[in-house]
């Protein structure tokens, strides 16, 4: 007898909206999440920088007290934390891909035709009396539901839900619209804290 609990899809989704802020925009979300992963580069260079300090060096700073002395025995203490924090950041970066293409999939079907009509067409999803009962008691919207269901593990699968929802190429969408933007361009500090145009389009 398989005593495995069914997943209730739809607590899960409400789980994951109760931790957002409300009326916050997709790419404000993932652009938010995005800033907090590259500040762990700061933390990591802080860990190397542990490594070079002597406690008695330490002691000399100004603010010193055993509170300090403390955290700074745990961090020398803590092997293979900065390899940890590393190992993060992609998964990080995963994450926020996956969760912004699921708002994608969602803001696409609630909007209403032809995207909703092509959603007949994505495989594996199935709902239950007692699951469409749930969406329409707890505010659970149809585009909310269908993409928690949907897979998003790599641009393969990204590509076909985008296709089907949209009828177009979306990787081809993707790059045509790019090329159409203007040059991007970004300032970078060298080692010298000397600043320098990059254009991220060469």
């Amino acid at each position: 007898m398989n005593n495995q609990k069914k997943r209730n899809y739809v607590d899960e989704i409400l789980a994951k909206k109760g931790r957002l802020p409300p009326e916050s925009r997709r790419w404000e979300l993932v652009s938010g999440r995005l800033n907090e992963i590259r500040s762990i580069r700061y933390v990591v260079d802080f860990l190397e920088d542990v490594d070079r300090w002597s406690l008695s060096g330490l002691e000399e700073c100004e603010g010193y007290d055993e509170w300090i002395k403390q955290s700074y025995e745990k961090l020398q203490n803590s092997r293979g934390l900065r390899e940890e924090l590393l190992r993060y950041i992609p998964i990080g970066f995963v994450a926020c891909i996956e969760g912004y293409f699921r708002h994608i999939y969602a803001n696409l079907i609630d909007y209403g035709s032809p995207y909703k009509e092509n959603a007949i067409n994505l495989k594996d999803i199935q709902i239950s009396i007692k699951d469409a009962i749930n969406l329409d008691i707890k505010s659970v919207s149809i585009g909310e539901f269908i993409a928690h269901l949907l897979p998003t593990k790599n641009l393969e699968t990204i590509h076909g839900n985008i296709e089907i929802l949209t009828k177009r190429d979306f990787l081809r969408e993707l790059k045509s619209t790019r090329q159409n933007l203007k040059s991007t361009n970004i300032i970078q500090y060298d080692e010298e804290n000397q600043a320098r145009l990059v254009n991220l389009d060469r």
